[in-house]
């Protein structure tokens, strides 16, 4: 953030200023070297000589995390998720029931991302959890094609830890003693002797997948391994929903 910093760092460092304030907003100015932090309260310029003091302190403060607050672990997630985006020129808006985020990247392509209601209390509670030392549950992508893949990692990167590998990489995952906490594959023919694999693996075959593509042939997949199967183009809560419940009941195996 201006340059100077992270955004996960910054961003944990202003939510600590903004503290339990209903609304926040915060705009980074990012060529004129400073961003706007607005809450009910008040509304208050900070430059880069500034930020980079608070970020200090902050990080003098890592230890108390416990006395942050909700609001500086929200923003310390969407930070965290921002860095891996490789964000530009940041603006958040934050209220009790809703999270609006938008950004641009290194093309100068603009990007949103929104968390509402039920969608915004579970990234809550998984940034809490981040917080208290339990890791994210890790979300493994089998990408057939890369292009749709920067699309789904900025859908689940604030909530989830990512990975994404080809397809063929299904072997070695299959043969890892660490598996991923689900799967989420696109959907191809090379797809069915993926889930195959997957399934015939020791640490893998009880890991949710689901399937991600226009699947004419749904049993195919399913008879391959498959738990769950979603139809593109896919809404970003509908997607997060499906692999937070697939996450929450686990390999449904046949009788």
């Amino acid at each position: 953030m201006l340059g100077l910093t992270s955004y996960q760092e910054a961003l944990r460092a202003v939510g600590r200023l903004a503290g339990n304030a209903p609304d926040v907003q915060i705009v980074e100015h990012a060529e004129g070297g400073w961003l706007e932090l607005a809450t009910p309260a008040s509304t208050r310029r900070i430059g880069a000589a500034e930020l980079e003091e608070i970020v200090v302190a902050s990080l003098a403060q890592r230890g108390e995390h416990r006395g942050a607050g909700e609001t500086a672990d929200l923003l310390r997630a969407v930070g965290l998720a921002l860095d891996e985006l490789h964000a530009l020129a940041v603006c958040l808006m934050l209220g009790p029931e809703r999270l609006t985020v938008r950004f641009s990247d290194r093309y100068a392509r603009s990007h949103e991302l929104t968390y509402a209601g039920d969608e915004l209390e579970a990234l809550r509670r998984a940034a809490v959890a981040r917080r208290n030392g339990q890791p994210l549950r890790r979300v493994l992508i089998l990408q057939a094609d890369p292009d749709r893949v920067a699309p789904l990692v900025e859908l689940l990167v604030a909530e989830f830890a990512i990975q994404a590998l080809p397809t063929p990489y299904a072997r070695a995952i299959a043969a890892t003693a660490e598996p991923p906490d689900l799967v989420l594959a696109q959907a191809t023919t090379g797809t069915l002797d993926a889930l195959r694999t997957l399934r015939s693996g020791r640490h893998t075959s009880s890991v949710p997948i689901l399937v991600l593509g226009d699947t004419a042939d749904a049993d195919s997949f399913f008879d391959a391994g498959a738990d769950d199967l979603l139809q593109e183009p896919v809404q970003p809560a509908q997607l997060r929903a499906r692999i937070r419940t697939s996450l929450l009941r686990g390999r449904i195996t046949p009788n």
